[in-house]
């Protein structure tokens, strides 16, 4: 069967057929083949299409209502998701499981000891260096290499005074 463009085994439907039958009445005698007029055409009108799809999109998700709507759908999860997490913070504690806020508040007070055991260990070590009579800054240095855990190694016996005195002791 032969067609507006081209021979063709497939029929074409009337919509297809009145373009070609149109490119081919408009064109002048002697340009393009009507197939690569109507390959033209339909890339013209797909970036014309695109274009404007484009520019519409653009102002519609710029737009006050869009926007609101945005705005109204996030607190709304935000809403959803706080509930959530007291349903099952709630629903936790009914059936005795600490939940992560326990364990949360739980961190924060052994974090606050431990802050203020060491900011009374530095007021007790000042105290002792002004007992003492030594320069601060000779006892401070002392203190904090006395301070730092030493590292051990399995299968070794610290070596140093103390463990010299305990072996003088011991025996």
């Amino acid at each position: 069967m032969t067609s507006a463009f081209g021979s063709s085994d497939r029929p074409q439907d009337p919509f297809t057929q009145f373009w070609g039958d149109f490119m081919r009445s408009v064109a002048p005698p002697g340009s393009q083949p009507p197939q690569q007029m109507v390959a033209d055409f339909g890339k013209q009108m797909r970036s014309a299409f695109f274009e404007q799809w484009a520019k519409y999109c653009d102002e519609f998700f710029r737009s006050e209502q869009f926007l609101g709507s945005m705005k109204q759908s996030m607190d709304n999860a935000m809403v959803f998701k706080k509930q959530v997490d007291q349903f099952l913070t709630e629903s936790a504690r009914g059936l005795q499981i600490p939940a992560k806020a326990d364990a949360d508040q739980i961190l924060v007070a052994i974090k606050s000891i431990e802050e203020r055991l060491l900011g009374r260990l530095a007021e007790l070590g000042d105290r002792v260096e002004r007992l003492e009579g030594t320069p601060p800054g000779k006892a401070s240095a002392t203190r904090a290499r006395a301070a730092t855990p030493a590292k051990k190694t399995p299968g070794r016996r610290a070596v140093g005074k103390r463990a010299a005195k305990r072996r003088t002791a011991g025996s």
